[in-house]
This record gives C-alpha cells, structure tokens and sequence, in this order.
C-alpha cells in the first residue's frame, strides 16, 4: 500500500511482485534452516 501511495500506479504494479520474492526468500532461507536445525537436533539424539 505505501509503494502504491508513493510511487502510484507503478508501485502497485511493482509491490506484489517484490512481497511474492521477498515471501519466497523468507520461507527457503529461514524455514529450510530451521528445519535444518532440527533434524541435525534429531540425529545428534538418536
């Protein structure tokens, strides 16, 4: 919304593609490596 109030047209046009890459970088870095975490946290107890 704020990059639609500023940049108009073009910041709403630009806005969703930026949340889809900027949600996707979100998931693959911090989830993978927490997943990471815990399945080395796993094995370590087996």
């Amino acid at each position: 919304m704020l990059m639609g109030a500023i940049l108009g047209e073009l910041g709403v046009a630009l806005a969703t593609p930026l949340l889809a890459v900027t949600r996707v970088m979100v998931l693959r870095f911090y989830v993978q490596d927490v997943l990471e975490k815990q399945l080395s946290q796993d094995q370590v107890l087996r």
